[in-house]
């Protein structure tokens, strides 16, 4: 790989700070969440006809998006995937409270 410019290194430091300004908050991981999760990148992007191409293409939005959070503050994507967790989690206990109530 080539060495960044200078131009290319104060972007990115610029970048790194956006990242973790962004991260920093709940709402924020809420969003990059979200849209992280649009990208399927845990998911296999194979399917057998042209629609590859367009899942590859979600795909590498969120690669790219892991790698600049991975670079800027790794910390907060497992501090953000532990609040989808739990955040799920306690919807799934609403849900049930809920139908548990309704059948009572």
């Amino acid at each position: 790989m080539s060495e960044l410019t200078e131009q290319q290194k104060l972007q990115r430091i610029q970048l790194d700070a956006d990242t973790r300004e962004v991260m920093s908050t709940p709402t924020g991981r809420r969003f990059v969440n979200h849209a992280v999760e649009l990208c399927h990148i845990m998911k296999l992007s194979f399917s057998g006809n042209s629609q590859t191409f367009f899942l590859e293409g979600e795909r590498n939005i969120g690669i790219q998006l892991y790698a600049d959070i991975n670079r800027a503050c790794p910390e907060l994507w497992d501090e953000m995937r532990a609040e989808d967790r739990d955040r799920k989690q306690q919807i799934m206990q609403r849900l049930e409270n809920k139908k548990g109530s309704t059948n009572g």
